[in-house]
């Protein structure tokens, strides 16, 4: 989100996400035209983004806004593994790896960082991404600030298909994943749950 958008927001009266996600579509639409059903989508936490067709910026990514702003880190870290789940799934849906994951954090003043690391091999495992991600969030400080929207995006894609002479952690962990896909293709998405994600994890942000 550009600042002219969060600056007209500001003068619209809202002043935080869930605000935004009760506005009507037709509202923000008239205030922002095609962008502001973009607006809506987001703020009730939907992204699919494409994956790109040009080469360099190839990507697949995806993100969520938070009903309520937080820096609660456990709450953060269990959103950053569903996100990265959904990111591992649709690059092995495509047959995709990638060696780049980035970690986007917009803040309640929507001001938006992101941070990325390479990977030593590409990955289109979810716990490698997981991993990843988690690390990244560690170098940011929260003190001062609390997070409303977090993403996760992998890039540097290549098909993986190059021949492996010996299983990496990397290749059994995706060969877990690709199971974990196969059951929730058969059985329905909350058929299989990682136990960070059965347990309760709305935020807890200390008053």
């Amino acid at each position: 989100m550009g600042e002219a958008t969060a600056d007209k927001l500001h003068r619209l009266g809202f002043a935080n996400i869930g605000q935004l996600q009760h506005c009507d579509v037709d509202e923000l639409v008239a205030q922002f035209g095609k962008h502001g059903r973009r607006l809506a989508q987001l703020a009730r936490g939907k992204d699919d983004s494409p994956i790109q067709t040009d080469r360099d910026r190839k990507s697949v990514s995806h993100e969520q806004t938070f009903a309520e702003d937080t820096k609660d880190r456990q709450f953060l870290r269990a959103k950053l593994l569903e996100l990265s789940e959904q990111v591992g799934h649709r690059l092995r849906s495509s047959q995709f790896k990638g060696r780049t994951v980035t970690l986007k954090l917009r803040f309640s003043d929507f001001h938006t960082i992101t941070r990325s690391t390479t990977l030593a091999e590409p990955t289109n495992s979810d716990q490698q991404i997981y991993r990843a991600v988690g690390g990244l969030l560690d170098t940011v400080n929260l003190a001062r600030r609390k997070v409303r929207l977090v993403g996760v995006a992998v890039s540097k894609l290549d098909t993986g298909q190059q021949p492996q002479l010996l299983a990496t952690s990397n290749s059994r962990e995706s060969e877990v994943d690709k199971a974990i896909d196969a059951v929730r293709e058969r059985f329905g998405t909350d058929s299989v749950r990682r136990a960070r994600l059965a347990e309760d994890n709305s935020p807890k942000d200390k008053p």
